[in-house]
């Protein structure tokens, strides 16, 4: 019960920060309608490299936290 529901906290948590994130990156680019300024381009290199920092960390976090959880199920039983 407890681990069905922490599951599905995390889970919300990391859609909510995605959602948030996709959506911030979106109006940023919005904002700027001319796009050969170097603003611009700075503005792509930045949110490129901020979508592979968010799925990284996703990645590594989802893994330290469903491994953590396998540890402390075998420690239950």
């Amino acid at each position: 019960m407890w681990t069905d529901f922490s599951n599905f906290v995390v889970n919300m948590l990391f859609s909510i920060i995605s959602v948030v994130t996709i959506i911030y990156y979106l109006l940023l680019l919005n904002k700027y309608k001319n796009y050969n300024t170097k603003e611009y381009k700075k503005n792509i290199l930045l949110l490129v490299i901020g979508l592979i920092f968010v799925i990284v960390f996703i990645i590594i976090f989802m893994n330290i936290y469903y491994k953590f959880n396998l540890f402390n199920s075998i420690l239950n039983v």
